[in-house]
């Protein structure tokens, strides 16, 4: 909400939009980017451990057949080692102007939108001082990125080096460790990445309201890396920035007398590039991407795996959790009168085939008819599920059919009796009731958000004395 009342107030006082800027919204940006940073460095300096740790156990098993091919495979190499260390430890150096080899676009957006609102006159010291800070923790993360691709390129080259020269040694477990770690990290770093390019973020939002003032398109196109790494001429825009351009019909020219031109064009009658050519480079430029897309890899050192990957999530916790409401209705007894008993979830959803947590219901009771219609406190349960995926592959039966079906088990603690006070829900902990539930729960997607539809059965209900509703218990959520 504050980043979001930031981006409103930016976007309406484009006269001076760095004093609509609140020290919590630099904060809470900073924040994110410190945490982003961090996990990024912890992830680095583990992995060269791990990848140091296997070498060395790969070292000993050689040396037990060939120790001179030992000693010269692993000759120097945790110097190696600790220089990657050191340079993913070295403070933010400000003379490189530009770190990256791969240009991260939302980066260098928010880097440059923060240089321009420090240029803004009348800005306070306090916040001229937080985006000095967050521009240098936006160059730091540069660098780690810059440090974890770095790596990815040691780690690929020094385990091919390795599978080319241990091929006949009968050592494919220990190189196949290897090559794990490494490519579980490549998917690690290009979350991050993927983090750090969503373009549903508030920052996003706030670089665009930049965007509207129009002098900051004037600095974008002198201080952005993009700008430094495709400068525009001084006469762009101009009929002199098209001198000395070849034109189209030039370029067809070149390429019939290149390839021929007896073949059907994709230009039509006139020239063109061959038909032929075109679609043999987008079938492979297809199963390229759908290649890169499964393996989930964004960078050109990307590691290719030796082994079938799980597919894994790197979320944090808080990250996986995920909040629903669920409703359940009971008609009217002889007990109880017609209740709608509303609960709020909160359940962890860091596997893909497992999904548990816990709510807290409130029952609501609407009276005994229409004739009779009486809101009143009904009762409250403290509930906990766990649901367990049946269709594990999209192609299977069932899953065609019924789309994703859990198995759900729960145990519930029920109050079922009118209360006016939560103290009397305190005090009468004796009348409290156990329940045991299991049956099916049905999720489908509903836009961006999940529903589901629950068949329960209490196998507690009939020991219950006196006996509240049915056994069966029919409930509809809806995740938040």
């Amino acid at each position: 909400m504050l980043l979001l009342l930031f981006i409103i107030t930016v976007a309406a006082q484009d006269n001076n939009p760095a004093s609509a800027v609140t020290e919590k919204s630099l904060r809470s940006i900073d924040g994110k980017y410190a945490a982003l940073t961090s996990n990024i460095d912890k992830q680095s300096a583990e992995l060269l451990k791990r990848i140091q740790r296997q070498e060395q156990r790969l070292k000993e098993k050689l040396a037990a057949k060939d120790s001179a091919k030992a000693a010269q495979l692993f000759a120097g190499k945790s110097t190696s080692y600790q220089q990657l260390r050191d340079k993913l430890n070295a403070p933010l150096d400000k003379t490189i102007k530009d770190p990256l080899k791969e240009y991260i676009p939302s980066l260098d957006s928010l880097s440059t939108a923060t240089q321009f609102l420090q240029k803004i006159p009348g800005i306070s010291p306090d916040k001229l001082q937080q985006l000095n800070q967050l521009n240098d923790r936006l160059q730091v993360l540069q660098n780690k990125m810059q440090s974890a691709d770095e790596i990815q390129a040691f780690i690929k080259e020094r385990e091919q080096f390795l599978k080319e020269q241990l091929s006949q040694y009968g050592l494919g477990k220990q190189l196949l460790g290897i090559n794990k770690t490494a490519y579980y990290y490549s998917q690690q770093v290009a979350s991050y990445q993927e983090l750090i390019n969503d373009r549903k973020k508030m920052e996003q939002r706030l670089i665009a309201a930049v965007r509207e003032i129009p002098a900051f398109k004037t600095f974008w196109q002198k201080n952005s890396i993009l700008s430094r790494l495709f400068p525009l001429p001084d006469n762009y825009n101009t009929p002199m920035a098209l001198a000395g351009l070849q034109t189209t019909s030039q370029i067809s020219s070149l390429i019939q007398q290149r390839i021929g031109s007896s073949l059907p064009t994709a230009g039509g009658v006139g020239g063109g590039i061959p038909q032929q050519y075109i679609e043999q480079a987008q079938a492979q430029l297809s199963q390229l991407k759908e290649k890169v897309g499964q393996l989930g890899g964004t960078s050109g050192d990307m590691i290719m795996p030796d082994f079938q990957p799980k597919k894994r999530n790197n979320k944090s916790i808080l990250q996986n959790l995920e909040y629903g409401i669920d409703m359940q209705r009971q008609g009217a007894g002889n007990l109880l009168p017609i209740c709608t008993e509303i609960c709020l979830t909160t359940g962890y959803k860091g596997f893909s085939w497992l999904r548990f947590g816990g709510g807290i219901a409130y029952r609501l009771g609407l009276g005994k008819g229409w004739n009779h219609i009486a809101l009143t406190n009904e009762g409250a349960s403290i509930r906990s599920y766990c649901d367990i995926k049946t269709t594990s592959s999209a192609n299977s039966t069932i899953s065609k059919l019924f789309g994703d079906i859990w198995v759900t088990a729960g145990y519930e603690k029920s109050y079922l009796q009118s209360f006016k006070s939560l103290q009397e829900l305190h005090d009468n902990v004796n009348v409290w009731r156990n329940a045991c539930l299991a049956g099916i729960t049905k999720r489908y997607p509903i836009g961006k958000k999940e529903g589901r539809i629950s068949f329960l059965y209490d196998f507690m209900a009939n020991k219950q004395i006196p006996r509240a509703g049915s056994a069966f218990k029919f409930r509809v959520g809806y995740t938040l």
